[in-house]
């Protein structure tokens, strides 16, 4: 009994402490890999060019989706029509 409590505290402790996200300034978010998040106030000029970055970056990669499906679709049309011819 007293064991299930401990723990319940414990978890309402964890879960209550303060937590870091990660849009605050931290020196640790700009040594991350291909991290686009802005890490300071950015002008107007900055702001527009980082949304047309990744304006640019969501277009390709639903580009490289959209022509994966195509032709995994395709090829699986090709086999099963393949396949079925030979029975």
């Amino acid at each position: 009994m007293f064991g299930s409590v401990l723990s319940m505290i414990i978890t309402l402790r964890n879960n209550s402490r303060e937590r870091e996200t990660i849009f605050e300034n931290k020196p640790i978010l700009e040594k991350v890999r291909d991290t686009t998040f802005p890490t300071q106030e950015m002008d107007p000029a900055e702001l527009q060019a980082f949304r047309e970055k990744l304006k640019k970056r969501k277009r390709r990669s639903d580009i490289m989706l959209a022509i994966f499906t195509v032709s995994f679709f395709a090829l699986s049309l090709f086999f099963f029509l393949r396949q079925t011819q030979m029975i």
